[in-house]
């Protein structure tokens, strides 16, 4: 069976982001506690309770495998660190509209084992109800595979969101509250917001996810007062890839044939290459 790597949120994490100290999450930090969220999910559905988990996993779910330079103790170092950060500081989660925010104290304890390099992870309470396969309604559903692949910060912070919003006509976002999910600062010049974030931010996420993303400024005179994106859900660049050499099409000729996933029966994807293997062996 294909991992499909699928985290269930709610919705309002999807749209507000996540912060600590006031400040949005830092992205390695976020792709860690999403993934060990997930792993725990997979484990025991639902239930948020204790994880043990290998530094190796941890390491490939993060990508430190592609850099050559690391080895095993640094590894376990990083991934300790940011655990520790997880540990001391409550996260918060903002919904603007309701003005509510909510604090949460994700991890109790951790336990290191320096010998095997498993790590024993207990939760703390409450994360059912933001988290898992439970949630009933009003959940979005996050791909990590494609969440890890990405480097840049803002299109880690804008993944969740444009998840929450996929397939529809559009959906709009304010300006201040887009500052605020991808700087902290609700008073980030605009311009600059649009040039070192927003661009960057999407150019990767339609060049490495499973959603292609366009974006339209609204304005009241001159000013900027909101975004209106359309997100459509399609295959990623290497899937349409693979796809196509599997069905020996031409490129050209990839639209005359429906798109289907027949082609992973062949492969499993590798999180620590961050791309897919032939179940022979063979990296694509």
């Amino acid at each position: 069976m294909r991992e499909s790597y699928r985290l269930f949120e709610a919705n309002d994490i999807a749209k507000y982001g996540i912060f600590e100290n006031d400040c949005p999450i830092e992205p390695i930090r976020l792709k860690l506690l999403l993934y060990i969220l997930w792993k725990c999910n997979a484990t025991t559905p639902g239930e948020f309770k204790s994880l043990s988990v290998s530094v190796e996993e941890l390491t490939r779910a993060l990508g430190y495998e592609k850099d050559e330079n690391r080895n095993f103790a640094r590894n376990m170092k990083k991934i300790c660190e940011e655990l520790q950060r997880l540990m001391s500081t409550f996260l918060q989660m903002y919904n603007r509209e309701k003005n509510r925010t909510d604090l949460y104290n994700v991890i109790a304890h951790v336990g290191i084992d320096g010998d095997t390099g498993m790590i024993d992870i207990d939760f703390g309470p409450g994360l059912e109800k933001l988290f898992g396969s439970k949630l009933e309604k009003e959940f979005t559903v996050v791909r990590l595979l494609y969440l890890n692949r990405l480097n840049n910060r803002a299109s880690i912070y804008l993944y969740p969101l444009f998840c929450r919003y996929k397939n529809l006509n559009f959906f709009s976002y304010d300006i201040k509250a887009l500052k605020l999910l991808l700087t902290g600062d609700e008073n980030f010049q605009y311009k600059n917001l649009k040039r070192r974030h927003l661009i960057p931010a999407i150019e990767e996420i339609n060049q490495a996810t499973n959603l292609t993303v366009e974006m339209k400024e609204n304005k009241k005179g001159k000013a900027v007062t909101s975004l209106s994106f359309y997100v459509k859900e399609e295959p990623a660049m290497d899937e349409l890839e693979l796809f196509v050499e599997h069905n020996q099409l031409r490129f050209s000729e990839c639209k005359l044939v429906p798109y289907n996933d027949e082609w992973k029966e062949n492969y499993n994807y590798d999180m620590g290459k961050q791309r897919y293997v032939r179940r022979d062996g063979c990296f694509w």
